[in-house]
């Protein structure tokens, strides 16, 4: 799986489960794991109808960003590996250009 995206621009990745669950909120945990060389992100992925299962994700740097998803409830959603090519952002807006609004350390 690859997918393309700008910095600090929405990424999803969405995945089918093998089954339908009674209560998937609380059966099944679902996380995906970025990195790109020594920065890493953990993400969670959240429930999103039937057997679908789905991770949002905005980088904050560009590259070759690897992934892989853990799902120790259903073997669909565990282990699937891919690459996210991530390039600088190319628009006017500044959130996308400087990232999230953060406080600033000094205050």
């Amino acid at each position: 799986m690859n997918i393309k995206v700008e910095t600090w621009r929405k990424a999803e990745l969405c995945l089918t489960a093998s089954k339908e669950y009674d209560n998937p909120v609380r059966n099944v945990i679902l996380d995906m794991e970025i990195t790109n060389g020594n920065k890493a992100l953990v993400v969670p992925g959240f429930w999103n109808g039937k057997r679908d299962w789905c991770t949002r994700f905005a980088l904050p740097a560009d590259g070759i960003w690897n992934f892989k998803t853990i799902c120790k409830q259903d073997e669909a959603l565990n282990g699937l590996t891919g690459t996210v090519e991530c390039t600088k952002y190319s628009g006017d807006l500044e959130i996308f250009k400087r990232g999230f609004v953060t406080t600033a350390p000094d205050k």
